[in-house]
């Protein structure tokens, strides 16, 4: 629909054609509302986005944080994505303590679950349903498959007893003489990442964790998920839009080996199902079957759903459909 007939250093501009005529449900160059063209520029800070927002300048811009606010009071409307902010992930390698499943649960009921979900998400908490976040939405499920356990402290305590780190005189837990110590890490850009990392560092120092917080940089994430492995859990999203890909974190091979499973997570009732569902006869098979490995992966904690958040991309002028990027074909005017 679109022709691509400028680019200049952060600017895109595109002018609509006057001979579209196969798009969905119609639509074509004379479909009302269609704007004459687009220019997308490349705007890295929120704020600006946002007083651009507001001024009349543009109309859309992704915003988030404590912008947010302002556009909200100015009522400014949105369409958006999912962010699974709040999930957590694990290091199951047998050299660390989160191998043991014991510790995953202990660590997963040690915190505070509601005080924690509206720090990570700034304030806007989103229920996660499904381990699929992103478009296509493939498997997609509105009520859970799993059951999302609630925080218990004291839970948390007797299983990590049962596990061998037992608290000594005071309170620190340690098992053959080795302190329980947690490397947590988080994305060093997010506010809010870094707030909730904190708000459960307390939680678990009560419990007698010692929990080390790390912010990561883009190059740090790498690194440390991929290459070095030196962590145990922390805010690790994975937002994709279809199980098969999920299984090439949870099923599929490790970085070591050239894949992408950089946890180490290894459930032969698991991968059990992710077989069946690869060679179902129809779609509706296959999802029950990947309802079933994604329930083995929750309830065995090899992650935790904590909260989510929307990515917002704001209107002024105009409204559209955003999948995991603002869909052309729907894009119309109203001023």
């Amino acid at each position: 629909m679109y022709a691509l007939t400028g680019v200049a250093a952060g600017r895109y501009t595109f002018e609509t054609r006057d001979d579209y005529t196969w798009g969905p449900d119609g639509l074509t160059s004379e479909t009302a509302g269609l704007p004459d063209g687009l220019e997308i520029t490349v705007v890295t800070d929120a704020s600006t986005r946002a007083n651009l927002l507001i001024s009349g300048e543009l109309n859309a811009a992704a915003v988030e944080g404590p912008d947010q606010d302002r556009l909200d009071a100015a009522g400014f409307e949105y369409a958006g994505t999912i962010n699974p902010i709040g999930q957590m992930l694990f290091n199951e390698r047998p050299d660390r303590p989160t191998s043991d499943p014991l510790v995953r649960e202990a660590l997963i009921l040690g915190y505070n679950h509601e005080d924690a979900a509206q720090v990570v998400s700034g304030g806007r908490p989103v229920e996660l349903t499904s381990w699929i976040t992103e478009a296509p939405f493939t498997c997609f499920s509105e009520t859970p498959v799993w059951e999302r356990p609630a925080s218990d402290p004291a839970r948390a305590g007797q299983l990590l007893d049962q596990a061998g780190w037992t608290a000594g005189a005071d309170g620190t837990r340690s098992r053959d003489g080795d302190p329980l110590s947690i490397n947590f890490i988080y994305d060093a850009t997010s506010s809010s990442h870094a707030s909730a990392a904190e708000l459960v560092a307390q939680d678990w120092d009560e419990l007698g964790i010692a929990t080390n917080l790390i912010a990561m940089d883009g190059a740090a994430w790498s690194e440390y998920l991929y290459e070095t492995f030196d962590y145990d859990t922390g805010w690790i999203q994975i937002g994709v839009g279809s199980p098969v890909t999920q299984n090439l974190f949870y099923g599929g091979a490790f970085p070591e080996d050239g894949g992408l499973n950089f946890m180490g997570t290894r459930n032969e009732d698991y991968l059990g199902y992710a077989a069946l569902a690869s060679s179902a006869a129809n779609e509706e098979e296959a999802c029950g079957y990947w309802k079933q490995a994604e329930q083995i992966v929750v309830e065995n904690f090899h992650t935790f759903l904590l909260t989510g958040t929307i990515r917002p991309t704001y209107m002024s002028g105009a409204t559209f459909e955003i999948t995991d990027y603002i869909q052309p074909v729907t894009i119309r005017m109203t001023e």
